[in-house]
């Protein structure tokens, strides 16, 4: 980074310093600077915040940093460290975020007027700050805490916190790293942010991917679910042939899964396969009824049923 000075049109460059060296800490100066301007996170929407430190008992001796609302009423649990991000940040905001997550709106109208009262130093009502913030007459339009959203800061992030907060991105977890520079020039500290993970204007896309992949998995272990033959219109003593070999019959039991041949009860189709050796997991594409693989008339009641 660099200060201008126009009146000499020179460029100086800052010094690219770190909190330690500077003499600043987390709670008394890291924390107060985001508490009173949200926008140094780099937010695209603006944060308004409910509570700092926030004590509850089922934290424990421990607390997070800030707690926030964003302008869909989501909450944000923005969790601070200074030079080193630490190994353990990513595990210690979702705890955070978890707990967070059970409170309701009466909950959060309850610490957002404490940190009011407390920090504010007057009786600025809690209810009508948010209505104000929301741009709504009445706080019972607005859905609080529906989702809950992790923010960590730090000067520096660990390869294992990269990590994870990937691994999290992927599945669906709205989180987000930012980086904070301190640079100091002639005893003025300059602070610089920057969002590292994920790349600016990518969130979506990080959250619409994974939900697309959760869905899709979601789909196959549905697929992959237990054939019962009530639920595709397969009556008891309705005839199954087997795909590859017309001679292979069996007779359907009952409406459950249950199967005979040769004069022998099975469990289930992928039993029978088993006895054959043929794939017992493959079992619904290996059989036909009225010329047609289970598995299919599955996936097409399936689809109807959906649309």
């Amino acid at each position: 980074m660099f200060i201008i000075d126009k009146e000499n049109n020179e460029a100086t460059m800052l010094d690219r310093s770190t909190f330690k060296d500077l003499d600043l800490s987390e709670v008394k100066h890291l924390q107060e600077w985001i508490a009173k301007n949200p926008t140094l996170l780099g937010e695209e929407e603006e944060l308004l915040i409910v509570q700092k430190e926030f004590r509850d008992n089922e934290f424990g001796g421990n607390r997070p940093d800030l707690i926030a609302l964003d302008e869909s009423g989501n909450l944000v649990v923005i969790e601070n460290k200074l030079d080193d991000s630490g190994k353990d940040v990513t595990w210690q905001a979702l705890r955070y975020v978890s707990q967070c997550s059970g409170l309701t709106r009466e909950d959060i109208v309850q610490k957002f007027q404490e940190y009011l009262t407390k920090n504010d130093g007057n009786d600025k009502n809690a209810t009508a700050a948010l209505c104000e913030f929301f741009e709504k007459d009445d706080l019972s339009e607005v859905v609080l805490n529906q989702e809950q959203r992790i923010i960590l800061v730090a000067a520096r992030f660990r390869k294992e916190v990269i990590s994870t907060v990937k691994w999290l991105l992927k599945r669906g977890i709205h989180i987000k790293c930012v980086r904070v520079t301190p640079y100091s020039h002639e005893e003025k500290v300059f602070i610089h942010t920057e969002q590292i993970l994920p790349p600016v204007g990518t969130e979506d896309r990080w959250i619409k991917e994974a939900k697309g992949r959760i869905n899709r998995t979601q789909k196959i272990q549905h697929d992959k679910s237990k054939l019962v033959f009530s639920e595709i219109g397969i009556q008891p003593g309705e005839e199954l042939v087997h795909v590859d070999d017309p001679a292979i019959k069996c007779t359907v039991v009952d409406g459950k899964q249950s199967v005979e041949y040769d004069g022998k009860k099975f469990s289930s189709l992928a039993d029978l396969c088993r006895e054959l050796g043929r794939f017992e997991h493959a079992a619904p594409r290996l059989f036909l009824y009225k010329g047609k693989t289970l598995r299919d008339i599955r996936k097409k009641l399936r689809s109807e049923r959906e649309t």
